[in-house]
């Protein structure tokens, strides 16, 4: 049995992506959809207070090859849009000699839901 490991969220792109080439001559492109998400106010007491509160997330995304040649000349900052891909981790060394944990989304499909004015 195959373990699911899918990411579909809506959002903005946070800027205009650029596509990028590594030292095998593969095109990528990284970008961040902000992603809003609603909680409710451990404060609220009154009508005056907001009872929910919103948060921005930032959520890293990559996107490969011909996928990112396409996001590149098709999307621009602000465009809201679907994403369809699957996380990924990466373990970072820091200078400091520290190791960190990372994730991003790899791309495998983006829609567009509304071009940004």
């Amino acid at each position: 049995m195959q373990n699911i490991n899918q990411v579909i969220i809506e959002g903005n792109i946070s800027c205009d992506p650029l596509l990028r080439y590594t030292s095998d001559e593969k095109s990528v492109t990284n970008f961040n959809i902000y992603v809003d998400s609603k909680y409710k106010n451990r404060n609220y007491k009154s009508p005056q207070d907001k009872m929910y509160l919103k948060k921005t997330n930032k959520v890293p995304v990559v996107a490969w090859a011909g996928k990112a040649e396409y996001i590149v000349n098709n999307y621009q900052k602000g465009d809201k849009v679907r994403l369809v891909g699957h996380l990924r981790t990466k373990d970072i060394q820091l200078d400091s000699g520290k190791r960190i944990t990372t994730f991003e989304v790899v791309a495998k499909n983006l829609s567009l839901i509304s071009r940004s004015s």
